[in-house]
């Protein structure tokens, strides 16, 4: 996210558009690249996948630290999701 002198700056760049090229950047920095991703993320997301995909895996497949970073991973991407929703829904609320 920016700073005040950032904000200060595109606001003098960007003038009555700031707020949409606000919200242009905070995608930017939403998305990530897989190159991005630890091995242990991106196994733990392709797990994710097919878990949600409809397979039962059996709890002894994993260890548990395993399943506690897979919840993790669960509990973290839900809250994105729930934010994302939110700022749908109530875009002032939102800061946008």
């Amino acid at each position: 996210m920016c700073g005040p002198a950032e904000k200060e700056k595109c606001g003098l760049k960007h003038g009555q558009y700031l707020e949409w090229e606000c919200q242009k950047c905070r995608e930017k920095e939403d998305r990530v690249d897989a190159q991005d991703i630890l091995p242990l993320t991106h196994f733990l997301l392709q797990l994710r996948r097919i878990i949600k995909g409809g397979p039962q895996v059996p709890l002894d497949t994993f260890d548990l630290e395993t399943w506690e970073r897979l919840g993790m991973i669960n509990d973290l991407i839900e809250s994105i999701q729930r934010r994302q929703q939110a700022a749908m829904m109530f875009p002032r609320s939102m800061g946008l």
